[in-house]
């Protein structure tokens, strides 16, 4: 199947190409669709690459339950999330409203 998708794909863009020069939307909207089947074919490979995957290596719910047991035995309890969030605690005034940062050199009394 990838080799026939990559045919059409590559071909896809040959057109493309060669509309390229007289309708431009129509070539655009060539290259989106393209795009979207490789996304769709990649998407779909990886689905079920996942489930290959998944398959050869089975997991019962007891052991995964017995892992999880063994690894949190002795720690803690997670300590629980802030009642509020902290606001960022400002130091004097900000923007145009602050004093310069250095003097500003004396004026030249000639000018």
């Amino acid at each position: 199947m990838s080799a026939n998708l990559a045919i059409l794909l590559l071909a896809m863009m040959g057109v493309a190409i060669l509309l390229w020069q007289v309708a431009t939307n129509l070539a655009a909207l060539l290259i989106v669709a393209g795009i979207v089947a490789l996304a769709t074919w990649v998407t779909a490979e990886q689905v079920s690459q996942y489930r290959q995957a998944k398959a050869t290596t089975p997991v019962t719910e007891s052991a995964a339950a017995g892992a999880t047991q063994d690894q949190s035995a002795g720690l803690p309890p997670p300590m629980p999330p802030p009642a509020f969030s902290p606001l960022p605690q400002r130091r004097g005034m900000t923007g145009g409203a602050a004093p310069p940062a250095v003097a500003p050199p004396p004026r030249n009394p000639r000018s």
